[in-house]
């Protein structure tokens, strides 16, 4: 539902039909040059299938994020672009990915429901947008769409792929501390019907308002080749590789007597301090991933796609995290504990959808069904507590345990100062030598996951007025464990479940839908135990979380959406209700039990589209109440604020186009506090404006600036905190872009 100019109104004469036109064009889409931003052709419903009506009609609480809005606001990555998505916070832990995107929808992890062409993507990484036609955001149980699920919702990445006309974008952008960003989009017809597209991007420099030795540095390619383009027989063929190095940032420490990070307490500690070691931390992530679409036009009623896709990841790292279990800030001092995995994720995934439309008597169906197939495999190694690497200095080994920087006399502790394990609280040096080892643990835990579905979508129209809409899906998992020579870590389990969804749908007038839809989600403990963002087998699977029952989620949604100002704008709003059961909570530390409920109830209001032809708006709130009705060792948690989920969130992006070549726009963006994890004291960062700012100049045809000003206030707040550290958000930050369209 999120979308610039011609892209709303393109949704709109979508949506105005009874039925819905097939998810994926058989012809190539327009390129199109507007004035001020340039816009390639960018889709505003939803490409999957799976989804048999257009937006407008789409009984489900949804979002779409084209590229052109990804442009304009300076996106880079996955957390950047899904900031204009009220609901959705990102993260933070010490496991199975801390340093990668961790996802909550509505109070609910969706780390395990992020989808690539909407195949199921388990690659643990800090996603990057270069390669991407639109984001789209569905809320709520999803497990009749994609299988198991934690209930909050998911997230659907679009690739772009060849299309028939050629053209050549090259963007070049440098900004404050050094960052710059180069990205190529062509596409070349070779012949009629055939054509290729290649993406490349390459990015690097540090975080504005951190300190010099936090850097990030990435590259990628992705190409893709379209045989058939136009023809009732289309066959793509895509390739994508992604490295991301650099010096990963666990921020500040959190004060264990207030849960607040150690900046908030303490004005001296800048939002420069930084606690890592140069010496020590590095991160060295890559993820490729082949991927092959078949798309057959059987009639003018029918089509048929087949797709395949293969992904390796690897994520190592070695991080310091700022740790005070042990209470030196009190001396003015804090430990730098090593943190550090290496895994490696494959998957190989394979869905063919039927879909298309046809009538019964009076009765007009829009229909899917599909089967799927997937085989997941995760290396880590470890025995299961993430101890990718074996740390030790001059003052011994490290990591994974709490140390006393500073006992009187004690010859340990003052080792830990003289081999800089220890740091100042308020200057510490990330150059510091440091003469201690980095391991790799020869010891390595496998874990897979292999699972074979079937689903059916059908959503009928009764009469111009009423439509209803159904979803069942059937799932069967097997998941194994294995670490050579730890008995104790082997365990192997099956589990089948049912997934559904439901909805009612009324049309009061022909621009406008009141709807109400329940559905449920399920998510195996084999795979969430102990870990519910884990999207491969949860790495405390053993042969006591056997054969349980699954979480469980189920979900009511009413709502309305309704085109206004002649369709120039989509306003729609929902209420709803989820709740958990069967969940894995830490009953005592260290020992979990299937016995946490959770609830999650809120609001949610958007307003999409444009209020005159020359002025832009993108808006959203979104108000939840999330509650841990039962569970946790620590009695303070229950009936509090679900973990990483602020009870109020808003989002404004606005654009103006001043003349046929100038546009100004602004952003605002609010975040309600945020509870990382549960104390006592619970770890808590503060609510947060931020302001953004763009002005952009359409010099000529081929060429355009772009100035983004993020951050304009140089407002310090925080993106994550958890058990240890909080991370402090970049500063003002800069950004000018040249377009170069060819």
């Amino acid at each position: 539902m999120l979308a610039l100019g011609s892209h709303v109104a393109a949704a709109q004469d979508t949506a105005s039909g009874n039925a819905k036109a097939p998810p994926r064009k058989t012809t190539d889409e327009k390129v199109e040059n507007l004035q001020g931003v340039d816009v390639y052709g960018t889709p505003t419903d939803l490409s999957s299938p799976k989804f048999t009506a257009p937006l407008l009609d789409t009984p489900r609480s949804v979002t779409v994020l084209p590229s052109s809005l990804i442009t304009q606001t300076a996106a880079t990555s996955l957390q950047d672009a899904l900031r204009n998505v009220p609901g959705i916070t990102f993260g933070a832990g010490e496991g199975g990915n801390p340093i990668g995107d961790r996802p909550s929808i509505r109070g609910f992890s969706s780390t395990a429901s992020t989808y690539v062409d909407g195949m199921r993507d388990i690659a643990i990484q800090t996603r990057d947008v270069f390669d991407l036609e639109q984001i789209e955001v569905v809320r709520g149980p999803d497990s009749s769409i994609a299988g198991r699920s934690a209930g909050g919702g998911s997230i659907n990445l679009v690739s772009k792929t060849a299309q028939e006309n050629n053209f050549a974008n090259l963007s070049e952008t440098y900004g404050s501390a050094s960052q710059h960003r180069t990205t190529v989009d062509a596409n070349y017809r070779f012949t009629p019907g055939v054509a290729g597209r290649l993406n490349l991007m390459d990015m690097g420099g540090g975080v504005p308002g951190r300190d010099s030795a936090v850097r990030s540095d990435k590259f990628g390619f992705a190409p893709t080749l379209t045989f058939g383009l136009g023809s009732p027989n289309r066959l793509t063929l895509g390739y994508y590789h992604l490295e991301d190095k650099g010096t990963p940032d666990y921020g500040v420490p959190v004060d264990l007597e207030t849960g607040k990070p150690y900046s908030e307490v303490d004005p001296a500690i800048g939002r420069k301090t930084f606690y890592g070691l140069k010496d020590r931390d590095f991160r060295r992530a890559t993820v490729n991933a082949v991927s092959a679409s078949l798309d057959n036009t059987l009639s003018d009623s029918f089509n048929l796609r087949t797709q395949v896709r293969a992904t390796r990841s690897v994520n190592n790292y070695s991080v310091t995290s700022p740790d005070d279990a042990a209470g030196n800030t009190t001396n003015g001092l804090v430990y730098r504990l090593p943190i550090g995995r290496r895994a490696e994720d494959n998957s190989v995934i394979a869905q063919s959808d039927l879909f298309g439309r046809f009538d019964t008597g009076s009765l007009h169906h829009d229909m899917d069904v599909g089967v799927e197939l997937s085989q997941e495999r995760l290396r880590q190694a470890g025995d299961g507590n993430y101890n990718g690497y074996l740390y030790a200095s001059p003052a011994g080994p490290q990591g994974f345990g709490s140390e006393n920087c500073f006992l009187p006399g004690d010859p340990e502790n003052t080792a830990l100062l003289a081999s800089h394990d220890c740091t100042t609280l308020h200057g510490p040096n990330p150059h510091d030598a440091w003469d201690g080892s980095v391991v790799p643990n020869p010891v390595n835990s496998y874990y897979t996951t292999k699972n074979a579905a079937a689903y059916a979508f059908d959503t009928v129209t009764l009469s111009p007025r009423w439509k209803v809409n159904g979803g069942v899906r059937w799932d069967g998992y097997h998941t194994r464990s294995h670490t050579p020579g730890v008995p104790e870590n082997s365990a192997a389990d099956h589990l089948t479940f049912f997934s559904y969804q439901a909805s009612v749908m009324f049309k009061p007038v022909e621009n406008g839908t009141l709807y109400l839809t329940g559905s449920n989600a399920s998510l195996p403990i084999d795979l969430a135990f102990g870990d519910q963002d884990q999207a491969t087998p949860a790495t405390s699977f053993s042969p006591a979380t056997t054969g349980r029952s699954p979480m469980k989620t189920t979900t009511l949604e009413a709502g309305a959406k309704w085109n206004l100002l002649d369709n120039r704008l989509l306003v729609s709003g929902d209420v709803f209700t989820e709740e958990r059961k069967n969940a894995p909570i830490e009953i005592l530390p260290g020992t979990f039990d299937q016995s946490g409920k959770t609830r999650s109830r809120g609001v949610e209001l958007s307003a999409n589209g444009m209020i005159t032809p020359a002025w832009n708006v993108i808006a959203g709130y979104s108000h939840i109440n999330g509650e841990l009705r039962d569970g946790a060792y620590y009695d303070n948690a229950v009936d509090k604020q679900l973990v990483d989920t602020p009870k109020n969130t808003f989002s404004l992006w606005s654009t103006y186009q001043l003349t046929p070549a100038v546009s100004l726009g602004g952003g605002a963006y609010y975040r309600d506090e945020q509870v990382g994890y549960y104390g006592p004291p619970d770890r808590i960062i503060p609510s947060y404006w931020r302001v953004d700012a763009l002005a952009s100049w359409q010099v000529n045809t081929h060429l355009g600036l772009q100035l983004n000003l993020q951050n304009l206030l140089d407002r310090k707040y925080y993106t994550k905190t958890y058990y240890q550290f909080a991370l402090p958000a970049a500063g003002r930050t800069w950004m000018l872009t040249a377009n170069l369209h060819l």
